[in-house]
């Protein structure tokens, strides 16, 4: 080994001294660093290519996001708002008529008399399939992964409570006037029970829809400064990150509160895992891509 090592040496010593060798090892540097330019070239082409797709696949993620929010916040002011404000005051009237018939300024034979709001809810329609596939499947964001599993599950509490809710009220519209009203209102029955199904669902739908609606601003919020990250490190001018904007619905008193989401807040901060862009940053790290 040590005589080949040598020879080796020999060879290389007897080139570099001569015109020929001089140029052979010229050729063979300058095609070997042209080999290199091409590789790391390539290579940052290729990756640029990648993040563009990544990039795609966020607005996309955001888009579907920013429809979930939209169809969560219309359900909240065109039905759960309403419901809920409507059983509120008809408990109230309720009290009111039990205290004016206790002291003697209604009828002890009156009845309270109400419109019980049974009307049946579906969920939205929502497209999370897709949304799921784009977020696990082509996105590097862990703290995106938490957010999407907790909007899932807000999701399909929607549809477990308006699923029970329907079977609820085909089981009060069976029965007696008397028996409908106790269990309407959470009332005692003539044996001193308490059916509080209906007043817990609406009480229930209004939280899970609530959660829904502030899971699905979390992720929006979490996919936009991820995809800004992923604009700004390709350093490509025609990369737009969409940002909604939910000024109306706050206006309007329809976004919950985040106090009520502290929790999630801290473990959110508490999370130490940070969305890195992909794009190398200057010659060494480039080259060390390229060899990688």
């Amino acid at each position: 080994m040590a005589a080949l090592l040598k020879h080796v040496a020999d060879f290389i010593w007897f080139a570099a001294n001569t015109n020929f060798g001089t140029a052979l090892l010229g050729a063979l540097a300058g095609a070997v660093a042209g080999a290199l330019s091409a590789q790391q070239i390539a290579s940052i082409v290729d990756h640029r290519k990648q993040t563009r797709d990544e990039f795609s696949t966020i607005v996309r993620s955001i888009t579907l996001t920013y429809g979930i929010t939209s169809l969560f916040l219309n359900m909240k002011e065109q039905h759960v708002r309403r419901m809920q404000e409507q059983y509120a005051e008809t408990c109230i009237a309720e009290k009111q008529f039990q205290i004016a018939k206790h002291q003697g300024f209604v009828p002890a034979d009156t009845t309270f008399q109400f419109v019980a709001d049974l009307s049946v809810l579906e969920p939205p329609p929502l497209n999370v399939e897709a949304l799921s596939k784009l977020v696990l499947e082509h996105t590097q964001s862990q703290r995106a992964v938490v957010f999407l599993t907790l909007l899932t599950q807000s999701m399909e509490n929607v549809a477990t409570i308006l699923k029970k809710r329907t079977a609820l009220i085909a089981e009060l519209k069976a029965l007696p006037s008397n028996m409908k009203v106790s269990k309407y209102l959470a009332l005692p029955d003539e044996d001193g029970n308490v059916d509080a199904r209906f007043s817990g669902q609406i009480a229930e739908l209004g939280s899970a829809v609530d959660s829904s609606i502030y899971f699905s601003m979390r992720l929006s919020d979490i996919l936009i400064a991820y995809g800004k990250r992923l604009a700004k490190n390709a350093k490509q001018k025609n990369l737009r990150v969409p940002s909604p904007y939910f000024d109306k619905a706050a206006k309007a008193g329809l976004l919950p509160d985040s106090a009520d989401f502290k929790d999630h807040e801290d473990q959110l901060r508490a999370w130490k895992e940070e969305d890195r862009a992909r794009e190398p940053r200057g010659v060494l790290s480039r080259l060390a891509r390229v060899f990688a």
